[in-house]
């Protein structure tokens, strides 16, 4: 089995002000996920290292994806540990995820939308983990004015009842455009890299 990529350790997250960490089932296909606490895994350990310790309860695949949790002071479970549990069998120190809401709507006929983000260079682009109330056109536009996003690159639509999906990156961009209002310098940078009257001069 080919190694894990290294990811950065805890001690980077936290100098980041980042405390929590979202663990992904390594299935992509079961799109089971938690919000946890950082605080149990000292500052030397890296993220890489404490993926192989997990184990699904939904499909039961061990192995997952973990990632800082940017919104972790928003959705973390108040006494942090109470979204996973440590194996003192066979395994010791693994840790087992309890199943979690997909990321797919339980409303299955509405539209949602989903920002790229791009974290910079140590840590890259990910899709936002956002909560499912959050999801619609208005609360988006609304987070983007209020700086909730590091630095947007794309935005993506869809909706499963009707089976289509596509990209709606212009038309935010255009829509924001027309705020009229104070907005952060990412925001203003993402307009004018998507707006058609920022390109022709």
């Amino acid at each position: 089995m080919p190694d894990r990529p290294q990811k950065i350790r805890f001690a980077e997250m936290r100098d980041m002000g980042v405390r929590g960490i979202l663990v992904y089932c390594a299935d992509y296909q079961c799109l089971h996920s938690i919000a946890i606490s950082g605080d149990a895994w000292p500052d030397d350990v890296r993220l890489s290292d404490i993926e192989a310790r997990f184990v699904c309860q939904a499909c039961g695949k061990r192995g997952a994806d973990v990632r800082p949790d940017f919104n972790w002071n928003k959705f973390i479970e108040p006494d942090g540990v109470s979204l996973i549990t440590f194996s003192q069998t066979r395994n010791p120190g693994s840790c087992v995820m309890r199943q979690s809401p997909s990321i797919v709507p339980d409303d299955l006929d509405r539209d949602v939308y989903l920002v790229l983000d791009d974290f910079g260079s140590r840590l890259g682009r990910s899709w936002r983990e956002t909560d499912e109330a959050d999801t619609d056109r208005a609360t988006l536009i609304r987070h983007l004015l209020e700086g909730q996003y590091s630095s947007p690159v794309r935005v993506i639509a869809f909706n499963t009842a009707e089976g289509w999906s596509r990209d709606v990156t212009e038309e935010i961009a255009a829509e924001l455009a027309k705020a009229w209002l104070a907005m952060p310098p990412s925001i203003a940078d993402f307009i004018a890299d998507h707006t058609r009257s920022s390109r022709v001069r």
